[in-house]
């Protein structure tokens, strides 16, 4: 009962510290300065692109905040993406302070 109980408590943990870090997110991408300018986010660009076409996840730091995903998208302004937690993320790309890939 006690290992049951850890592994509850251990979820729940995993699932609050998610929104948190996505509510933090949302207020930093809502009132942040645009930090970067357009011709530097050439090799963030390339990265986001392995990631979709590889199908592996990368972790993308955002105003404070880890978020790992799988890229389905770059479209123009943003990065779309999806993890166990949740099915769309999307963060503007220039927001982002640094991708890292495992692969």
């Amino acid at each position: 009962m006690n290992r049951m109980h850890r592994s509850n408590v251990r979820k729940i943990q995993s699932s609050l510290t998610t929104c948190m870090a996505t509510c933090c997110l949302a207020a930093g991408l809502a009132f942040s300065p645009a930090s970067h300018a357009a011709e530097d986010l050439g090799p963030l660009k390339a990265l986001l692109a392995d990631s979709l076409a590889k199908g592996r996840g990368v972790t993308v730091h955002a105003a404070g905040a880890a978020i790992a995903m799988v890229v389905t998208s770059v479209e123009g302004c943003c990065v779309v993406g999806r993890n166990a937690q949740s099915s769309r993320i999307v963060v503007r790309l220039d927001r982002i302070d640094a991708v890292v890939a495992g692969f």
